[in-house]
Protein backbone atom coordinates (compact mmCIF):
# COMPACT_ATOMS: atom_id res chain seq x y z
CA UNK A 1 0.00 0.00 0.00
CA UNK A 2 2.72 2.76 0.83
CA UNK A 3 4.38 1.74 -2.49
CA UNK A 4 1.81 2.32 -4.74
CA UNK A 5 0.82 5.98 -2.20
CA UNK A 6 4.53 6.95 -3.16
CA UNK A 7 4.41 5.80 -6.85
CA UNK A 8 0.69 7.82 -7.04
CA UNK A 9 2.42 10.77 -5.12
CA UNK A 10 5.13 10.87 -7.92
CA UNK A 11 3.24 10.20 -10.57
CA UNK A 12 0.81 13.65 -9.60
CA UNK A 13 3.94 15.69 -8.80
CA UNK A 14 5.14 14.26 -12.45
CA UNK A 15 2.14 15.86 -13.71
CA UNK A 16 2.06 18.85 -12.31
CA UNK A 17 5.40 19.50 -13.61
CA UNK A 18 4.12 19.78 -17.20
CA UNK A 19 1.15 21.97 -16.43
CA UNK A 20 0.98 25.85 -18.47
CA UNK A 21 0.96 28.27 -15.09
CA UNK A 22 -0.08 30.80 -18.18
CA UNK A 23 -1.93 30.59 -21.14
CA UNK A 24 -0.02 31.62 -24.48
CA UNK A 25 -3.18 33.47 -26.07
CA UNK A 26 -3.54 35.67 -23.41
CA UNK A 27 -1.08 38.61 -24.35
CA UNK A 28 0.14 40.88 -21.30
CA UNK A 29 1.42 43.80 -23.82
CA UNK A 30 -1.10 46.01 -25.93
CA UNK A 31 0.88 46.13 -29.61
CA UNK A 32 -2.25 48.00 -30.84
CA UNK A 33 -0.46 50.52 -33.15
CA UNK A 34 2.54 48.19 -33.67
CA UNK A 35 4.51 48.09 -37.17
CA UNK A 36 5.22 44.85 -38.20
CA UNK A 37 9.02 45.04 -39.62
CA UNK A 38 10.56 42.55 -42.23
CA UNK A 39 14.18 41.26 -40.89
CA UNK A 40 15.15 38.26 -43.69
CA UNK A 41 12.65 36.02 -43.22
CA UNK A 42 11.20 37.48 -39.36
CA UNK A 43 8.68 39.18 -38.85
CA UNK A 44 9.24 41.90 -36.02
CA UNK A 45 6.61 44.10 -34.31
CA UNK A 46 7.43 47.08 -33.22
CA UNK A 47 6.15 50.68 -31.56
CA UNK A 48 5.97 53.38 -33.80
CA UNK A 49 8.46 55.32 -31.76
CA UNK A 50 11.48 52.32 -31.86
CA UNK A 51 14.56 53.56 -33.68
CA UNK A 52 15.68 51.30 -36.33
CA UNK A 53 19.55 50.90 -36.62
CA UNK A 54 20.35 49.97 -39.78
CA UNK A 55 23.43 47.88 -40.58
CA UNK A 56 25.06 46.94 -43.60
CA UNK A 57 25.33 43.74 -45.36
CA UNK A 58 27.37 41.65 -47.84
CA UNK A 59 27.54 38.39 -49.27
CA UNK A 60 31.28 37.47 -50.49
CA UNK A 61 32.41 41.18 -50.35
CA UNK A 62 29.32 42.62 -52.36
CA UNK A 63 27.05 45.07 -50.59
CA UNK A 64 23.25 44.38 -50.89
CA UNK A 65 21.85 47.45 -50.89
CA UNK A 66 18.18 47.67 -49.51
CA UNK A 67 15.06 48.34 -51.85
CA UNK A 68 11.79 50.74 -51.29
CA UNK A 69 8.82 49.51 -50.83
CA UNK A 70 7.59 50.08 -54.11
CA UNK A 71 10.56 47.99 -56.18
CA UNK A 72 9.93 44.67 -53.14
CA UNK A 73 5.85 45.62 -54.72
CA UNK A 74 6.75 45.99 -58.08
CA UNK A 75 8.73 42.90 -58.22
CA UNK A 76 6.52 39.93 -57.40
CA UNK A 77 2.66 40.96 -57.13
CA UNK A 78 1.20 37.63 -57.23
CA UNK A 79 4.07 35.79 -55.42
CA UNK A 80 3.15 35.76 -51.42
CA UNK A 81 -0.24 35.46 -50.06
CA UNK A 82 -1.27 38.15 -47.21
CA UNK A 83 -1.74 36.37 -43.57
CA UNK A 84 -4.98 37.52 -42.11
CA UNK A 85 -4.31 39.90 -39.58
CA UNK A 86 -1.63 41.54 -41.02
CA UNK A 87 -1.64 45.04 -42.68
Amino acid sequence: MKRFASLLLIGLLGLTGCHSSYSRSDNPMDTTGWITHCYGRFLIDLPPQAIIIGAGYDVWGKQIERLDETNSIRLRPGAHVPVTGTP
